[in-house]
């Protein structure tokens, strides 16, 4: 029998995984609006010039930052939880919902200005702030209610190996500095700015600490993945731990990066340094110690552990793009957007093999006894699709932000990179579906939470 706490950390976690797959769903909601909007007649309806630029802040912001962050609050909740911080964790999901719903109305107050600013995309209205508020600190309450320190009762609630509760903490970690780093921020920030200048500067320190906490996520999962396919865990918990903290430490600067100005070369330059040299040295030798724990240890899988084999060949394929696509960066041209696509696609895959494994955990039904065929090509599907997407941004070479008449000055080679883009783009919009699809089709059917992680595939470690 599991303990009590268990019980109410696993229904928590079942809601913070619907509430992340409807942030998605609601993100491809409003991309049929942006649809819709251009298309006639019904542009005709749109009296508001902004609305589809805010449908577009709203889409992206559900899709870029509540789903990772939903799902890595679902995640946390496997740790052990601390024994005096219960009612965090509980009025998380009510706060998330509520900022959810504040975002999603400011895609309808006519007369505010969307802002298309880097990693966090904003609505200049307090509604959409507010909004935003409300979902950080409903994650950061199941961050604040887990142990941030091993203990005797170090098991994972959500059947992960021990292996990945250093990295899930080094999550829990990076959120805290995201948070700190936003406040240092606001309150360093260069007076006077335009709208946009001024958010583009307030999100970027941390931005780049919540990529940090996405990373070590995946990571956690890599571990996982491996783990379930092969039958025993790719490394010991003191090697992750060793190496959690190499990840985390170099970051722990980022609160004092902002500290002398954001209009500072420490600023900029700092958190793009930390991303290039310190983000991913620790997840590569994980990816390796799981790379070879998998060609080794062959062996019969059930269709789940086949699911988590290929969810960790897909997220690494799509790192190592983005690593050596990242590395080609001479200009900002296209080639930016194809490095950091391959990089969040990398996790989205991750986070979405996860949700589909944790499935029969969380009280849902079984996919991989009930979807077998869908669940054998989607991931490729998606990955596949994101690659080609990448490619295609790579090879075009041209010019940023840029849309409609303002790539009328593209050559053959532009145009041709910029098609490969959109069929790419096509494919892993399928996947996503695909996904979508999967998730909700057998969320339909649910049984008692503690009978299905006494059944469930994912074994615990």
């Amino acid at each position: 029998m599991l303990a009590a706490h268990d019980s109410r950390d696993l229904l928590l976690a079942r809601r913070w995984l619907s509430l992340a797959i409807a942030v998605l769903l609601l993100a491809g909601l409003f991309a049929v609006l942006l649809v819709l909007g251009r298309t006639p007649p019904f542009d005709r309806l749109v009296g508001d010039p902004d609305w589809f630029r805010r449908c577009l802040v709203v889409h992206v912001v559900l899709s870029l930052v509540l789903w990772f962050q939903s799902f890595l609050a679902a995640a946390l909740l496997g740790l052990p939880a601390h024994p005096q911080r219960g009612r965090l964790a509980a009025a998380s999901p009510p706060l998330a919902m509520l900022g959810l719903g504040l975002l999603v109305t400011s895609a309808w107050l006519p007369g505010t200005a969307p802002v298309m600013s880097n990693y966090v995309p904003m609505i200049d209205h307090p509604l959409f702030a507010a909004g935003l508020a409300a979902f950080g600190i409903g994650v950061l309450c199941v961050a604040l209610s887990r142990q941030i320190l091993p203990n005797e009762r170090d098991d994972n609630a959500l059947g992960m190996p021990a292996a990945a509760n250093p990295f899930l903490r080094g999550a829990i970690v990076a959120l805290f500095l995201a948070a700190l780093t936003l406040l240092a921020t606001r309150t360093h920030i260069t007076p006077d700015l335009t709208v946009g200048t001024h958010y583009e500067l307030l999100y970027w320190g941390m931005g780049h600490v919540l990529q940090l906490a996405s990373v070590l996520g995946m990571t956690a999962l890599w571990c996982w993945f491996t783990a379930v396919a092969t039958g025993r865990t790719p490394l010991s918990r003191t090697l992750a731990a060793a190496l959690a903290g190499i990840a985390v430490l170099p970051w722990m600067v980022s609160p004092l990066l902002p500290l002398s100005g954001t209009w500072m070369p420490i600023y900029r330059d700092g958190f793009t340094r930390l991303m290039q040299f310190a983000l991913l040295p620790a997840p590569l030798i994980v990816a390796v110690l799981c790379a070879r724990a998998l060609l080794k240890h062959r062996q019969p899988r059930s269709r789940m552990a086949n699911l988590m084999a290929v969810g960790f060949w897909t997220s690494l394929l799509l790192t190592l793009m983005g690593l050596a696509l990242g590395a080609s960066i001479r200009s900002a041209n296209t080639m930016v957007p194809a490095h950091y696509h391959a990089s969040i696609g990398a996790v989205t895959v991750a986070f979405m093999v996860a949700s589909l494994a944790l499935m029969p955990a969380l009280g849902f039904r079984d996919a991989s006894v009930h979807s077998p065929r869908a669940l054998r090509w989607q991931p490729w599907l998606y990955t596949v699709g994101q690659a080609v997407f990448a490619l295609g941004f790579a090879f075009a070479g041209a010019q940023r932000k840029a849309y409609g008449a303002e790539q009328a000055g593209r050559d053959a080679t532009q145009t041709l990179g910029l098609v490969v883009m959109g069929v790419g783009g096509l494919l892993a919009v399928a996947g996503g579906i695909t996904f979508l699809a999967i998730f909700v089709r057998n969320a339909w059917s649910r049984h008692n939470a503690v009978t299905a992680v006494a059944h469930s595939p994912a074994t615990r470690f």
